[in-house]
C-alpha cells in the first residue's frame, strides 16, 4: 500500500469518526470557503503536471484562507484538467486543480 494511499484511508476515517462524534452524538461540520485554482506544468509527465498543479491550489488555499484550509483531500466540488500540447517527445502538460477549500 502507498504512502499516500494509507494517509487518504486514515485521514477519511478520522472524518467519519469526528462526524459520527465518536458516538457522542455530536457531528462535525465542515466550514467551506470560495473555489481556488492551482496550475501545474510538465514535460512528458502528465502526473507530474497534475501533482504540480494541487500543489499549487494548497499553496492558493494556505495563502488565501489560512491552516487547515490547504488539504486537498478535504475540498469540495474539486477537480483536475489538463491540456496537451507540443509535439511528440516534448510534449507540455498544461494542468489546473480547482476545488472549494474546506476545513473540520
Amino acid at each position: 500500500m502507498t504512502k499516500t494511499r494509507l494517509w487518504t484511508m486514515t485521514l477519511f476515517a478520522l472524518v467519519v469518526i469526528v462526524s459520527i462524534g465518536g458516538g457522542a452524538g455530536t457531528a462535525a461540520a465542515f466550514t467551506c470557503k470560495t473555489s481556488v485554482t492551482g496550475h501545474g506544468s510538465s514535460v512528458n509527465v502528465r502526473v507530474l503536471g497534475e501533482t504540480r498543479a494541487r500543489g499549487s491550489w494548497k499553496t492558493a488555499a494556505l495563502g488565501a484562507y489560512g491552516l487547515g484550509y490547504q488539504n486537498w483531500i478535504l475540498a469540495q466540488q474539486r477537480g483536475e484538467s489538463c491540456t496537451r500540447s507540443g509535439p511528440l517527445g516534448h510534449r507540455v502538460y498544461t494542468c489546473e486543480a480547482t476545488g472549494k477549500p474546506c476545513k473540520v
